[in-house]
């Protein structure tokens, strides 16, 4: 249910469909990548994730946006399209890979280190 109140003043509604996405961050040898900060730019809207988060928009798991023990980091409530997957290990190089956010499901991105 919808319901306007203000006749004087244009109101723009956007309906965007949702998804989430686990990100899974292996090293050469396909072990897990632990600590590793994760970001995530949406290219339609021009920002990051991490500001989302700040403003509670969107969810993490209990790290964050900081990778797990094995590896992951899961995202929720993300508009789907196209993102470029900023990773920046402990102590190591930041790299970026392209991932995609599904409509109303759970993606999944595994990103191995160069």
């Amino acid at each position: 249910q919808l319901q306007l109140t203000s006749a004087s003043a244009p109101f723009v509604l956007e309906i965007r469909r949702l998804g989430d996405i686990e990100v899974t961050i292996e090293d050469l040898y396909g072990a897990p990548v632990k600590e590793a900060t994760v970001d995530l730019f949406c290219i339609e809207r021009d920002i990051w994730a991490s500001t989302w988060l700040a403003e509670g928009s969107i969810t993490t798991g209990p790290g964050g946006l900081r990778t797990d023990d094995a590896g992951k980091v899961l995202v929720r409530g993300l508009p789907n399209g196209g993102y470029r997957c900023r990773v920046t290990p402990k102590g190591g190089v930041p790299f970026e890979q392209p991932v995609e956010v599904p409509p109303q499901a759970l993606g999944r991105a595994n990103l191995r280190m160069h």
